[in-house]
């Protein structure tokens, strides 16, 4: 009887201990993190989220084998340690977490039946994958990130808001539509036009018996030069840079020098971002350069002559440059939105004293919820 009364003792001591960790399930009154407006994030969604975020920074940084003290502790330039600077970003994306909820209120914005039923589909099956079917075991499982189920099925559905609310502003009914000015402003302050007169220095594309380049499935086969024919790559190289340092015009040694076969097929040239998927070391340079300056740029694949362009008007909406703006309408929906919010955050409200009970360097990242 003792050993029965001692185990249920544990019993409740647990589920008191559940209790206090999850407060808004027991039904007490939580000091919110943030607020705006009428709405807020509370401790449990807020060390959900930046459990997430943590995930992703050292994930981004490949400094998840360095998740210590030491690296939250780092200064970074001007005195800020590893872990503030991570959370003032982390933060800043919590708020606008918090806005979209507010203004999905606002705009009197409801989520469907598909979507939530979406999301309990999602969370059973969370259940049967890191609770073995069980749900005591997967708030158990949860609770390293501040949350449990139902805590966690709340939270779902506000992040189910946040396409909602950029739908309603932005999408095919939008009622603040993109506009031309803005599709403009957008282009000239991200993008950059180039062209290269290329000549390949260390090896050669593979062709089949047809001409066509050989591909295995993830990269184009290569073969390397020979010693004579590499000698002719720099001897073609130094009469191409003699020629342009006499003022040879750019556009007629580009066809008849560069071994680049995608600068004759965009005849208007390459449109690049920053964070274009292209070799970095011609990326970083373009968008050094002034418009109409020409500089030598060696990569792993071989001499690259650059020239920057002017941009020309709406390069985004003609076709012969659509491979360069596949994503251009939706980038400059994420901007204008994200501008947004950014100018809407300033009136969130911080209760920094609950925050910082919440430290990134303490809490678990969350890879799986």
């Amino acid at each position: 009887m003792r050993v029965k009364k001692a185990f249920y003792g544990v019993i409740v001591g647990l589920a008191g201990l559940l209790c206090l960790l999850f407060l808004s399930a027991c039904g007490a009154k939580e000091t919110p993190v943030m607020t705006y407006k009428d709405v807020s994030v509370s401790p449990h969604m807020y060390q959900y989220w930046l459990s997430g975020y943590k995930a992703m920074f050292l994930y981004t940084y490949g400094e998840n084998s360095k998740d210590s003290a030491s690296f939250w502790e780092e200064v970074l330039d001007e005195g800020v340690t590893t872990e503030s600077f991570f959370t003032a970003i982390a933060d800043e994306s919590i708020k606008k977490k918090l806005v979209i909820m507010s203004l999905f209120r606002e705009y009197d914005l409801t989520l469907s039946k598909t979507v939530k039923n979406n999301i309990k589909e999602r969370l059973d099956q969370l259940v049967e994958d890191l609770g073995e079917g069980k749900k005591s075991q997967f708030n158990a499982y949860a609770a390293n990130y501040g949350v449990n189920y139902d805590i966690l099925y709340d939270i779902y559905l506000e992040e189910a808001k946040m396409e909602v609310v950029k739908d309603y502003l932005y999408g095919s009914y939008g009622i603040e539509k993109i506009t031309d000015e803005q599709r403009q402003e957008y282009y000239e302050a991200n993008y950059a036009r180039m062209k290269h007169i290329f000549i390949r220095t260390k090896d050669r594309l593979v062709t089949d018996e047809d001409g066509k380049y050989i591909h295995d499935g993830e990269k184009y086969l290569t073969e390397e030069l020979t010693v004579e024919e590499k000698a002719e790559k720099q001897a073609k190289i130094e009469e191409l840079a003699q020629k342009l340092d006499n003022g040879g015009d750019f556009e007629a040694l580009l066809g008849e020098y560069s071994e680049d076969e995608a600068s004759a097929y965009y005849k208007n040239g390459f449109y690049f971002t920053a964070s274009t998927d292209y070799i970095a070391e011609v990326l970083r340079v373009t968008f050094e350069m002034e418009i109409g300056e020409v500089r030598r740029v060696e990569s792993e694949f071989g001499v690259h002559f650059i020239k920057r362009y002017p941009l020309d008007e709406k390069a985004y909406s003609d076709k012969m440059n659509a491979d360069f703006f596949s994503t251009f309408e939706s980038d400059v929906i994420e901007s204008v939105y994200d501008a947004k919010l950014s100018e809407l955050i300033k009136d969130v409200v911080v209760n920094t004293e609950e925050k910082n009970k919440i430290k990134a360097s303490e809490i678990a990242a969350n890879w799986s919820l």
